[in-house]
């Protein structure tokens, strides 16, 4: 065999090899966008079904890529006379193929842009509250982390990896890896550090709006939500830029979109006490968010691309991690976890530009929160977990009384802006009052080790912490107590009177009662009016935050 010869079976091998395992993935997108047009075609429309023609359009246009890369190899191999009948059996495929995406695809788009399908957005957040419910378990935590920090990403064997052990348990790990859009195919590593080089502030925030809209799902998993751009941009607090434009905000927006929509997990985890029978769960490599992208706008005639976005739409599946960590009738039948916290508002709108250490400090306590309910830590621990860097800004603050300077600077800077936005800080009795923000006092010799070593309690604004410390006496009660019976006494109605008074004693607002319950202010208002009378559970929770 001449060197000719082994050129052309080593490219044939290549291309056989891409045929036999990419081609399996677009016959199967094609399929299931088929069975999308068939149930259009038989009225059964749902919101669903919105959805899933949605991503069934997104994972066509990621099948249109792949038959694209396999006709490029195919169209570089020298066709031997012997091979010439099986290559124009291959070279019919890939164009009776391409024919049918292009089909396929344009049935799909005519139904997105008609009103046939268009699905009903999510509920917007924050309405009437300031707090919302997120996830916290592992896997939400450590693709954060991924996120913010790009550093720790590293190179295993030509592929991009982040990686998480528990410090409780080393048999605990998250592995995150970067795949293409709308594929679970890892992709190497120069590639996947174009991705991972989107990551930071934009996409964490992002990533929260996304869990927040989650923890609304009956089963996350299973099911799909839709977000309107503007709605999103409100959330992320750019609506009050004015350096850039609307369009330029979507496209920020969609750039985000799409690098979570690459971002994948893979978890092997146990939780639990062994004598109450541990929770394991394990989630396959599979993707973090399934997000479509669908833009409007102008299309520009020398690229066809569209240009000066108009309207953007996230079409959003959480991934297969919701099913192990936020999976209610799972935890009940122990077979998965259900864990939670809450995320306030005012951390979505701190600006990392100014004060990019209260930021982080904010994101690692939100998620922490529910694990940590007392708000107790060493300076360093926060440090050590939120300052990207500390090691060397650590060693060069010994080493330089400037930098020392500017490291608790920076410190106070955060704590006075968490301050500002509702957090709740107390230092402990031995931390030194030279080292508290604005504080004119001398600071002693060896300051940075002497703040290294202080304690405080951080606990997020209210009423997150009533919130958290609620839901943990919940389970203890749960778990030691049998359910107290009621007595002639609770079972007394209470009047719209009654709550308005002990709100006002309290002076509290029918917003924050209304976000304490964890119900809109327009069913306090309602109550105390007498228009409505509370559910039994509602009137529970009021009888016991008001003291009545």
């Amino acid at each position: 065999m001449n060197s000719l010869e082994t050129t052309n079976l080593s490219e044939w091998n290549r291309f056989t090899e891409l045929w036999n395992t990419d081609v399996v993935r677009v016959f199967e997108s094609l399929e299931g966008a088929e069975i999308c047009l068939q149930a259009v075609r038989e009225d059964r429309l749902t919101t669903q079904l919105a959805n899933e023609i949605k991503l069934s359009k997104a994972r066509l246009e990621t099948a249109s890529k792949i038959i694209d890369e396999i006709s490029s190899v195919f169209a570089a191999i020298p066709q031997l006379p012997e091979q010439q009948e099986q290559g124009d059996r291959f070279q019919k495929e890939l164009e009776k193929l391409e024919n049918q995406i292009r089909l396929v695809s344009n049935e799909l788009e005519d139904l997105i842009t008609s009103s046939i399908i268009n699905s009903p957005k999510e509920a917007k957040l924050f309405l009437n509250k300031t707090i919302e419910p997120i996830p916290t378990g592992a896997p939400l935590i450590s693709s954060l982390e991924s996120q913010l920090r790009r550093d720790l990403w590293f190179n295993r064997d030509g592929i991009a990896v982040f990686s998480k052990i528990a410090k409780s348990n080393p048999q605990n790990y998250i592995e995150h890896y970067i795949s293409t859009s709308g594929d679970v195919t890892m992709l190497p590593w120069d590639a996947a550090e174009k991705i991972i080089n989107n990551f930071g502030f934009n996409t964490v925030k992002l990533q929260l709006i996304l869990a927040a809209h989650a923890m609304k799902q009956e089963e996350p998993w299973s099911g799909s939500f839709t977000l309107a751009g503007e709605d999103v941009i409100k959330n992320l607090g750019w609506n009050n830029r004015k350096d850039i434009s609307l369009s330029q905000k979507l496209s920020e927006l969609a750039g985000c979109a799409f690098a979570l929509d690459c971002l994948l997990v893979k978890v092997e985890w146990k939780e639990g006490q062994v004598s109450r029978g541990r929770t394991q769960v394990t989630v396959q490599t599979s993707r973090m968010w399934n997000i479509s992208i669908s833009a409007t706008g102008q299309k520009s005639l020398l690229t066809e691309k569209i240009e000066n976005l108009e309207k953007v739409e996230l079409q959003v599946q959480p991934g297969l991690w919701t099913k192990g960590f936020l999976n209610r009738g799972g935890a009940k039948a122990k077979e998965a976890l259900y864990q939670f916290g809450y995320l306030a508002q005012s951390v979505l709108k701190i600006d990392p530009y100014h004060n990019e250490l209260a930021l982080r400090l904010a994101l690692h306590l939100t998620v922490e929160s529910r694990i940590h309910t007392s708000g107790e830590y060493r300076v360093k621990t926060l440090l050590e977990s939120a300052l990207v860097g500390y090691h060397t800004k650590l060693e060069h603050a010994l080493q330089d009384r400037y930098k020392a300077r500017d490291l608790v600077d920076q410190w106070n800077e955060a704590l006075k802006t968490l301050m500002k936005l509702g957090w709740t800080i107390e230092f402990d009795q031995n931390y030194p009052e030279s080292l508290k923000p604005d504080s004119k006092v001398r600071k002693p010799k060896g300051y940075v080790n002497v703040l290294l070593e202080s304690k405080l309690t951080i606990r997020p604004p209210e009423p997150i912490p009533e919130l958290l410390e609620r839901k943990k006496n919940g389970k203890l009660s749960n778990r030691r107590q049998p359910k107290p019976q009621l007595s002639a006494t609770q079972t007394i109605p209470i009047s719209g009177e009654q709550v308005r008074e002990a709100r006002k004693s309290k002076g509290w607002s029918q917003v924050k009662l209304a976000g304490t319950l964890g119900v809109s202010q327009q069913l306090i208002s309602h109550i105390e009016s007498g228009r409505r009378e509370p559910t039994p559970e509602v009137e529970t929770n009021l009888k016991r935050v008001l003291k009545l």
